[in-house]
C-alpha cells in the first residue's frame, strides 16, 4: 500500500491539484500541492495507529478487526481520492489511505 501511494500523490499533487495562487509559479504550485498530500498522509500515518493501539489494546480479537478496518479504510481513502475536487479533500482522503 505503501510505494503506490508515493506514485499516486506526487503525480496527482503535481498535476490535478497543483496550488494556484498568488505569487505561486507553476512548479511551485505542483511542489505546494505533493506536499499537502504527503502531509495529509503522514499525519493519517501518525494519528491512525496511536488511535487504534488505544483501542486494540491485548486484544487479539480486537487486533483482527483493527486491521480488517484499517484496509477497508485504505480502499475507501483511494476511491474517494479519485473522485476529490479540492486538494484539502484529497489531503483527507491521503490521510485515511495511510
Amino acid at each position: 500500500m505503501v510505494g503506490p501511494s508515493w506514485v499516486i500523490f506526487t503525480v496527482m499533487g503535481a498535476g490535478e491539484f497543483a496550488f494556484h495562487g498568488r505569487r505561486v509559479d507553476a512548479a511551485g504550485g505542483a511542489m505546494l500541492g505533493m506536499s499537502i498530500l504527503l502531509g495529509g498522509r503522514g499525519i493519517g500515518a501518525m494519528v491512525g495507529p496511536l488511535i487504534a493501539a488505544r483501542w486494540a489494546g491485548q486484544s487479539d480479537r480486537r487486533l483482527g478487526l483493527g486491521i480488517l478496518f484499517g484496509y477497508i479504510t485504505v480502499a475507501l481513502g483511494y476511491v474517494l481520492l479519485g473522485v476529490s475536487r479540492t486538494v484539502w479533500t484529497a489531503a483527507g482522503c491521503a490521510s485515511s489511505a495511510s
